[in-house]
């Protein structure tokens, strides 16, 4: 196979089970919704993230805030000065 082939870039559930609020069934459905590493998390946005079943925008927004610190993809800062 030529190019980026995503399931050689997935991690295992318990990976995503490391962060708070992710417990197996959870990881099961956020790694079905697309959502397999602590990067692909990282950069969701909550309102995108809830529209996994089970889970809640305020769910949401503390799984990728922990994501974004796990995953050391640098700091999240806004356009504005």
């Amino acid at each position: 196979m030529y190019g980026w082939d995503p399931r050689a870039h997935t991690m295992p559930l318990d990976d995503l089970e490391s962060l708070p609020g992710v417990g197996p069934a959870s990881a099961e459905k956020l790694t079905d919704a697309g959502f397999n590493s602590h990067q692909s998390i990282a950069v969701a946005g909550p309102g995108e993230m809830s529209n996994t079943p089970h889970v809640g925008e305020s769910t949401a927004a503390n799984i990728i805030n922990a994501a974004r610190d796990a995953a050391d993809i640098g700091g999240f800062e806004t356009g504005s000065t």
